[in-house]
């Protein structure tokens, strides 16, 4: 896929100035598409590790549409009460690939 490196950098200095704590001296490699996946094709859902209240819901691809009612809830839940108690999202944890 053809993407820009000009827009995908001024996206990432954009980042940077909202939240320095943000990093992106873990990106392997840029793509721009119209549905975002993770590069192991699973999803991320989960805290942020090292943060205080940031939580990422994201990479769910063209599954998104149907999988996004649950991932709404366990989110919720995650917010809420600190643990989803519908849905085990260990295998969606950001620190189980970084």
């Amino acid at each position: 896929p053809i993407y820009s490196k000009r827009a995908t950098s001024r996206l990432k200095q954009i980042v940077n100035d909202v939240s320095p704590a943000l990093s992106f001296d873990i990106i392997q490699y840029g793509l721009a598409c119209h549905l975002p996946v993770h590069a192991k094709g699973i999803p991320v859902i989960s805290k942020v590790p090292n943060t205080s209240g940031l939580f990422i819901a994201a990479g769910h691809g063209c599954w998104g549409i149907l999988n996004g009612p649950a991932t709404g809830l366990a989110v919720s839940e995650l917010l809420v009460d600190g643990q989803p108690s519908s849905l085990d999202l260990s295998k969606f944890r950001l620190d189980r690939w970084y």
